[in-house]
């Protein structure tokens, strides 16, 4: 039998693929059959009985839940906005060229060579309230007269651990940004000057339209971890105080290992993958770079 070179590429990619494929597909299917069953560790005598959607009625008439969606699409959105203005900003400036360019960038890319675990103990102890060094800095320079809660207060704690994340992760979206910088065509820029065009004009007109892939790009990839954060959270709140910066990954955790529902559990985790899964396909609808630019 002879194959053709295009039969025989996917003959050698079959193998991987069906690996790849299982180690995804089956994941999910699995959590998606689990979330309609009735499972509860702590529970064996129940055993396993099918409860169609009963997991997801009760998950939608729980008013915490809604609160925890909230909160989740607070911190992703939020995050991700932050990081794309700074990382651009950072990008913007490394693309003209600056005076100690390649320690600058290393400096910039330091946040994020540390694990999250990492980054969020040191903010902690950073943040503490007690022997906290950002308390006493702020109380010395006259900015607070007494320690701030900073993981303590509802209002605050959640927008601190954005921070915490944005301090993380604007590297990886620094250094996707710049690369799209790096490929613009400067005679693009020059004929635009040569048009009299201001510095904003061949912004918007050149930089941006240029950068919508990599903006898409950089979007795609820090959205599914974001919606799914929860070493940050876990570590420096726990969820806390009072929920307040629960999001749907330590809920999750805790509705599966706290409470042992793996059923409730496989449905919160089948919840996250649409959300993240509608988000993505709409985004690549309306960001998707127009036609003859790669």
């Amino acid at each position: 039998m002879h194959l053709t070179d295009k039969q025989f590429a996917y003959l050698l990619i079959l193998p991987s693929l069906t690996v790849v494929l299982g180690l995804m597909l089956y994941p999910l299917f699995y959590a998606a059959y689990l979330s309609l069953h009735q499972l509860i560790l702590t529970r064996p005598w129940l055993g396993t009985p099918f409860v169609g959607f009963q997991n997801y009625i009760i998950l939608f008439k729980t008013p915490f839940f809604w609160q925890v969606i909230k909160q989740t699409f607070y911190f992703t959105a939020v995050s991700i906005l932050l990081e794309l203005i700074l990382a651009l900003i950072f990008a913007l400036l490394m693309a003209r060229g600056v005076k100690g360019e390649n320690i600058i960038r290393g400096v910039i890319l330091l946040p994020w060579m540390l694990a999250p675990a990492v980054a969020a103990v040191i903010w902690t102890w950073l943040l503490n309230d007690v022997y906290g060094v950002i308390n006493y800095i702020l109380i010395k320079i006259g900015i607070i007269r007494k320690p701030l809660l900073w993981l303590g207060t509802p209002r605050l704690a959640l927008n601190v651990i954005v921070g915490v994340d944005v301090w993380q992760k604007t590297p990886f979206v620094f250094i996707i940004l710049l690369a799209g910088l790096q490929i613009i065509p400067g005679e693009l820029y020059e004929a635009g000057q040569i048009d009299g065009a201001s510095r904003w004009q061949l912004f918007r007109y050149i930089t941006i339209p240029y950068l919508r892939y990599f903006i898409l790009v950089a979007f795609l990839l820090r959205l599914p971890i974001a919606l799914r954060m929860f070493d940050i959270v876990y570590i420096m709140t726990g969820g806390g105080p009072g929920g307040s910066t629960d999001v749907l990954a330590t809920y999750t955790y805790y509705k599966t290992f706290g409470e042992m529902n793996i059923g409730m559990g496989s449905s919160l985790s089948i919840v996250t993958f649409l959300i993240t899964f509608i988000i993505s396909i709409v985004c690549i609808k309306f960001l998707k770079p127009r036609e003859g630019m790669s």
